[in-house]
């Protein structure tokens, strides 16, 4: 458990106060501040449904990040494929742990122009441990799974952020 006495915390919010002018003085932006070009995909961006439940995984962390598109700008295509590799074999040739490696393509389109705004591939890679019950094995997977969704889906998010300031207006 984390804990700070008041001497620590008082250190801390002091070094704090002098460290923000210096960020903002060197150009330091919050990725999502009040006019940063980020701001303008929230609500703005169409994922269309992604098959299976990796899919599934992936778009609704995308539209819960990035908020449900009403009147979209743009569209998010996304095509996605995992790789499971099999690492700790045992000398019974029984698998105990897998990786799962996974890559996902993304590519941000006008939905006024058709033209591709931004474009990128992401990685992620996890695992999971085999057990004795073949249930707990495929409920591992699942979660491992459904993990890896979510970081490729964080990971297209800073992206587009990142990238915002190119197209956004």
């Amino acid at each position: 458990m984390w804990s700070c006495d008041r001497r620590t915390f008082l250190k801390r919010a002091a070094a704090l106060s002098v460290a923000a002018p210096l960020l903002s003085a060197c150009g330091f932006e919050p990725l999502y501040g009040e006019s940063a070009p980020a701001r303008a995909l929230q609500g703005q961006v169409d994922v269309p449904v992604l098959p299976g439940l990796f899919g599934f995984a992936m778009r609704e962390r995308l539209v819960t990040r990035l908020g449900p598109a009403s009147a979209p700008a743009y569209e998010l295509a996304i095509e996605s494929d995992v790789e499971e590799v099999e690492r700790a074999i045992r000398r019974d040739r029984s698998i105990t742990r897998f990786n799962l490696n996974a890559r996902a393509d993304y590519r941000l389109e006008s939905l006024t122009t058709g033209t591709t705004l931004t474009s990128g591939s992401v990685r992620e890679t996890t695992a999971y441990s085999a057990v004795a019950s073949p249930f707990a094995t495929r409920a591992a997977e699942e979660d491992a799974r459904r993990r890896l969704a979510v970081a490729l889906a964080d990971r297209i998010i800073l992206r587009l952020a990142a990238s915002a300031a190119e197209f956004a207006p």
